[in-house]
């Protein structure tokens, strides 16, 4: 929802260069019904390439970095353990 309302009130749609209306909104609405199925494949992901590129504000990116790690069922958050000098790893994914 927080991307939807960062869409609404920041990127005008008739001046969208990066078609975000066009392929995020109609995503985030998917996600918000419970008509996709997730977790989505990074592969799935919109603008991969305006990201890459950095052609988005980095206040744009924060908030599309958060549902996209949510969607994909990334994990937020790494530890790293090492025990006996064997290093392991806690994952703790969100559901």
């Amino acid at each position: 929802m927080a991307l939807l309302n960062y869409i609404r009130l920041n990127i005008d749609p008739t001046k969208d260069e990066n078609d975000v209306w066009k392929w995020v909104v109609p995503l985030c609405e998917r996600v918000l019904a419970g008509t996709i199925r997730l977790p989505l494949a990074y592969s799935e992901l919109p603008l991969k390439h305006a990201v890459r590129e950095r052609l988005l504000t980095a206040e744009f990116e924060k908030v599309l970095a958060e549902f996209s790690l949510t969607i994909c069922g990334t994990p937020r958050e790494v530890e790293e353990i090492v025990i006996d000098g064997v290093k392991y790893a806690y994952v703790d994914f969100e559901e």
